[in-house]
């Protein structure tokens, strides 16, 4: 035991003789110094708040060398100062920093060359850098970079090379992107004239990319190319230089069809039709139609042309030559007040021709105004066992109008919109001279069509699939005396779905009409729709008020609700709607979107 304590204190005593020698071989610590002022010379144009808001070396405190160290680099990325040395010098009390700067040159003068599309003041405008401020190469980089962004929300496309500043001149060289030849590939019959006057993109323009985008919608909307259309921009001969390619896949646009047809209008009909949608390779349509049974056994035809560009103006021209049967009702007709199903339906033989003209009045061709003249000559099918009313409507004789057109169309795409809208008013003044007892009638009929179409995001191909809310309010109206097969009628595929073709007749229409299209695929679209409207008025409401196909002198609104598919075939957009009506439910077969 004594032993181990004996241990225990020479090894305590050797531990304490060692720390005594190693503090005697470290130095004596330095005193601690306070910093009493600190200075900053050199200044001539730079404010001294400025500077002395980034150096955290501050009055008071112990002077740290380290601390001194990243105040010259935080003054020096103020961006203002070519050199930036630090010193100190001793004082009474403690010691003085001194921060020596050199100032940068003074901007006397800012030069934008190169900028076409946007004013040299509105770009000035942009820039925090101003004309008798110190050059700031970091704040000329921000400036640089808020003009690119200027450009790019705007669709344009810019390059800025070559700064240069001298004797306090500021030169800022923009190179804005442009458009060195439009090469357009994959045309065989289509002229390539019918592509080109649809583009407003020119070799030699700057590059606008919500411009390109629109010209490839509308070379979609002629309806000749299958989708989707997607032009490239491969580099030029030169920096700032790009080619526009569009390549290009043509449809088939022409068909002859022979066969056999079947509608909720007509019943069966055989049917020969030729149709060609780019006629002479210059988008021009041509059609024949010829059809012969139905519920008459009447013969029809129909020959139509449109011209897309009559003149430099863009004029359009639409002339069609017709002699065809109209079977006004699905089912039944007005026979002694009343309705018949099979034996005797009410047709109308209309021969005549209409022709239409019309025009863009805007840059972006969005509105067009257009005139019409139509004339038919009308004849009503006898009515077995009919003994007329007063106002009844065998009604035969020849219609003359005048019609105007008003036409604003912001959609997306006009084939399939999700985006934009469309607003149609049209006013027309007829005249029918019509056999004994009516003798001659004059009217005025008006619409107003107001559709739009809403999703969420902008597409970024036109022909990109989108959830869609549609939505569609038609208003018409009459004045003067109207032939019964002038008035409004309401009812079936292309309006009030649910119920019978023409189901409502009037001098007065009101149709609201809501669709929730949702894609599945490229090719198939869900629809859910409801629609609310009819037709009422006039002086013909009082030849079915008992009948089932009764009709009123005020508004009474009917509803339809259902669903549908629509797709896309070769031929167009195929539409089946199921829908249900206050007096029933009915399926509807029909070509294209309702609106």
């Amino acid at each position: 035991m004594r032993r181990w304590l004996l241990c225990c204190w020479i090894a305590l005593n050797a531990l304490m003789i060692a720390g005594a020698l190693a503090a005697q071989e470290q130095p004596p610590q330095a005193p601690s110094k306070t910093v009493t002022e600190v200075i900053i010379e050199g200044l001539q144009n730079i404010n001294r708040e400025t500077v002395m808001g980034v150096v955290s070396t501050k009055v008071g405190e112990e002077l740290v060398s380290e601390k001194v160290r990243n105040d010259e680099a935080a003054i020096n990325a103020l961006g203002y100062f070519d050199s930036v040395v630090s010193r100190t010098e001793e004082t009474s009390g403690g010691v003085r920093v001194i921060f020596t700067l050199v100032e940068k040159p003074v901007i006397r003068e800012i030069v934008l060359t190169g900028n076409t599309v946007f004013p040299t003041d509105a770009l000035l405008g942009l820039m925090r850098t101003k004309t008798g401020q110190v050059m700031n190469p970091e704040n000329i980089s921000r400036d640089l970079d808020a003009i690119a962004k200027h450009y790019r929300d705007n669709e344009y496309a810019v390059i800025i090379l070559d700064l240069q500043f001298e004797d306090g001149v500021l030169k800022i060289p923009l190179t804005e992107v442009t458009v060195e030849s439009v090469d357009i590939t994959g045309l065989k019959r289509t002229r390539p004239v019918v592509v080109r006057r649809q583009l407003r993109t020119r070799p030699g323009d700057v590059v606008n990319f919500k411009k390109i985008r629109e010209d490839i919608t509308r070379l979609a909307n002629l309806d000749l190319f299958e989708a989707p259309i997607e032009p490239t921009l491969p580099e030029g001969s030169d920096i700032g230089k790009v080619k526009l390619a569009i390549p290009l896949k043509e449809k088939k646009t022409g068909q002859i069809s022979l066969g056999f047809g079947y509608s909720s209008r007509d019943r069966l009909v055989g049917r020969a039709e030729y149709a060609e949608n780019n006629f002479r390779g210059m988008a021009q349509q041509l059609s024949l139609m010829y059809e012969i049974g139905g519920l008459s056994n009447r013969s029809s035809y129909e020959l139509s042309f449109y011209e897309p560009w009559l003149d430099s103006r863009k004029t359009s021209m639409t002339v069609s030559l017709f002699d065809k049967v109209i079977y006004r009702f699905a089912s039944g007709v007005v026979v002694n007040n009343n309705i018949t199903d099979n034996e005797t339906r009410y047709t109308e033989q209309r021969r005549g021709a209409n022709l239409f003209f019309s025009r863009p009045i805007n840059a972006s061709e969005t509105t067009d105004v257009g005139v019409g003249l139509r004339t038919e000559e009308v004849r009503t099918n006898e009515l077995s066992g009919y003994t007329p009313p007063p106002n009844y409507i065998r009604q035969d004789g020849r219609i003359n109008a005048l019609n105007f057109r008003y036409n604003n169309d912001t959609r997306d795409y006009r084939l399939d919109p999700a985006r934009g809208g469309r607003s149609i008013y049209t006013l027309e003044f007829g005249q029918a001279s019509l056999q004994d007892p009516f003798g001659r009638m004059s009217f005025t009929k008006g619409n107003i069509d107001l559709r739009r179409y809403f999703s969420r995001g902008k597409r970024v191909r036109y022909s990109d699939p989108k959830r869609v809310i549609a939505t569609r309010l038609l208003l018409g109206g009459a004045s003067g005396k109207l032939p019964f097969f002038e008035q409004f009628f309401m009812g079936g595929a292309e309006s009030l779905r649910g119920y019978q073709e023409d189901r409502f007749w009037g001098d007065k229409v009101m149709l609201f009409t809501t669709e929730y299209r949702h894609p599945f695929g490229d090719r198939l679209q869900g629809v859910l729709f409801f629609d609310y409207g009819g037709a009422w008025g006039g002086q013909y409401t009082d030849l079915n008020s008992q009948g089932s196909f009764k009709q009123s002198k005020d508004f009474q609104g009917h509803s339809g609700v259902g669903l549908g598919i629509r797709v896309a075939t070769p031929i167009g957009l195929i539409r089946l709607d199921y829908g249900i009506g206050d007096e029933g439910s009915r399926t509807h077969f029909s070509i294209g979107q309702v609106f």
